[in-house]
């Protein structure tokens, strides 16, 4: 058995991100270092959202032909995009927050496309997070990975945040 004091073990945060954090272990063995990065996943860390504001969100991932062969070429399953960030809806505990697939959402050259409706606001809303092209379009493009899903996810849950804010702001006044 090694003894305690020949380990130990540092944890820096470098970043944080609403569905992970990233740290650096560095573990001390003698005189030798070893430095790996990781991800620790913080969805349940984040399960705080507000259930008024996420029944008012509803996410709409594009099914139409484009987005569709799209996933196809990349080798994907048809209900990849969808499935992943109805996954991450279900892991933040968003409960009310809707995640469907859809008819085509009209940039067919962007395909698969994402698109956040919010029962208040006519259309698509344009997220924080979102790329200039995207925040013009009111929906992100080129969803093809789990780190695109990642963003998209970043972006709704920190929307959610954001206006559950706003109604408690309002609820003070």
């Amino acid at each position: 058995m090694m003894r305690a004091t020949q380990y130990m073990l540092h944890f820096v945060v470098s970043y944080i991100f609403a569905s992970y954090a990233s740290a650096f272990i560095q573990i001390h063995n003698g005189n030798l270092y070893e430095q790996k990065q990781i991800k620790i996943s913080t969805f349940k860390l984040f399960s705080d959202l507000d259930e008024e504001v996420c029944a008012a969100l509803t996410i709409w991932v594009c099914g139409a032909t484009a987005c569709a062969n799209r996933r196809r070429k990349l080798g994907m399953d048809e209900f990849a995009t969808v499935g992943a960030l109805y996954g991450r809806k279900e892991q933040a505990g968003a409960k009310g927050l809707v995640v469907e697939e859809g008819s085509c959402l009209g940039r067919c050259k962007s395909a698969p496309c994402v698109a956040v409706e919010h029962e208040d606001y006519e259309g698509h809303v344009a997220l924080e997070g979102m790329s200039d092209a995207e925040f013009g379009d009111q929906l992100f493009h080129n969803v093809v990975t789990e780190d695109d899903c990642d963003r998209v996810w970043e972006c709704v849950e920190n929307a959610i945040h954001q206006l559950a804010e706003m109604e408690d702001d309002d609820d003070d006044e």
